[in-house]
C-alpha cells in the first residue's frame, strides 16, 4: 500500500483539483498527489507571474490559493497542529512520497 495522509485516506486530494473553483488556478498545471491530505493546498505550476521579474533565472513558479478568513484559518492551524515528522533512515521516508 502507498503511504498516505491521513492514513485512512479520508481526505485524499481528487485529480480534478480543489472543489471550490475559488481555489482553482486557471491555466495552471494542477501538480496532484493522490496521497496528499485535501487540507494541504493544491499546487499549481504556472508558466509566467506579475511579481517574476528574472524569468531567466526563476524557471518553475508554483503558486496556491488559500481562504484567508478566520473561520478557515481557525480551522486550518488546528489541522496543523495534528502534523507530524516522521523520522527515520531515508529509505523510510522515501516510502512517504514527495510532491513530483
Amino acid at each position: 500500500m502507498v503511504p498516505a495522509y491521513p492514513k485512512d485516506r479520508t481526505t485524499c486530494m481528487i485529480k480534478d483539483g480543489p472543489v471550490d473553483p475559488r481555489f482553482q488556478v486557471p491555466g495552471g498545471t494542477l501538480r496532484f498527489k493522490p496521497e496528499r491530505d485535501s487540507r494541504f493546498p493544491y499546487i499549481y505550476e504556472i508558466p509566467t507571474h506579475a511579481l517574476v521579474h528574472s524569468p531567466k533565472y526563476i524557471k518553475t513558479i508554483l503558486i496556491h490559493i488559500v481562504d484567508t478568513s478566520i473561520e478557515a484559518r481557525k480551522v486550518r492551524a488546528k489541522f496543523e497542529f495534528t502534523l507530524t515528522v516522521l523520522l527515520g533512515p531515508n529509505a523510510c521516508m522515501e516510502n512517504h512520497g514527495t510532491l513530483t
